[in-house]
This record gives structure tokens, C-alpha cells and sequence, in this order.
């Protein structure tokens, strides 16, 4: 995979976080019930942080963009996957459902492996 690929699935990650989190703020504010215990506003800003992280890979600076993504790693997995996984043994509070509970490690799991393919560096440089 190029790395021009690579960014551009990054890119629809972070649309794909904003879009839920926007979705989980509608929730809030219509129905009283976020899709998940993440505050929607809070979610949807770590999001925009993260796309700003993608634009030194695509200004060709692949070394701090390597490192940014290594950050991403430890972020994502940690805020994004692990943290909705140890929610489910409690029962899943803060969760509007079990769909919204799964989609939310769907989302930040493909994320996930997407970052550590940056920080690894398992993408060519140009096509070929």
C-alpha cells in the first residue's frame, strides 16, 4: 500500500469518528442519551486533532509523521479501543446501545491498525 493510500483511508477514519460523534451530539441534544460515555464535542476535536496529524505525511515529512502516528497508537488504542472494551464488563453504562458500544471500537479498531501501518511504516512511498 502507498502511502497516499494509507492517508486517505486515515482521512475516512477521521470522518467516520467526527460523523459519530456528531451523531452521538444529535443524540444528546434530541433524546438526552450520547451514543457513548465520550463527550460528543470532546470525541469530534480529538478527531479534527488527529486529520491535522495526517498532513505532515502528505507534505512528504514521513518522519514526523511516523512519530505522530506512534502517539496516535498509544492514543486511539488506548481512548479508542481498550477503554470501550473494559466498558463492556461494566455492563455498558453510557452506551445508548450495544450497536453504538460496537460500532465505536469498529470505527477507532480500523484506526488502530491504520496508525500502527503508519508508525511501522508498512506503506511505500510512491507508487510504483
Amino acid at each position: 500500500m502507498t502511502l497516499k493510500r494509507l492517508l486517505q483511508m486515515q482521512v475516512a477514519y477521521a470522518i467516520a469518528g467526527i460523523i459519530y460523534n456528531l451523531v452521538s451530539y444529535a443524540s444528546l441534544s434530541l433524546h438526552g442519551v450520547a451514543l457513548a460515555p465520550t463527550a460528543p464535542v470532546s470525541g469530534a476535536l480529538v478527531m479534527g486533532a488527529y486529520y491535522l496529524c495526517l498532513l505532515p505525511g502528505s507534505m512528504g515529512y514521513v518522519i514526523l509523521y511516523r512519530i505522530l502516528m506512534a502517539i496516535a497508537v498509544v492514543v486511539i488504542g488506548y481512548g479508542g479501543v481498550a477503554k470501550h472494551v473494559m466498558n463492556y464488563f461494566s455492563g455498558l453504562q453510557g452506551y445508548s446501545s450495544t450497536l453504538a458500544w460496537a460500532l465505536a471500537i469498529l470505527i477507532n479498531g480500523v484506526g488502530l491498525v491504520l496508525n500502527i501501518m503508519g508508525a511501522a511504516g508498512l506503506f511505500r512511498k510512491k507508487e510504483e
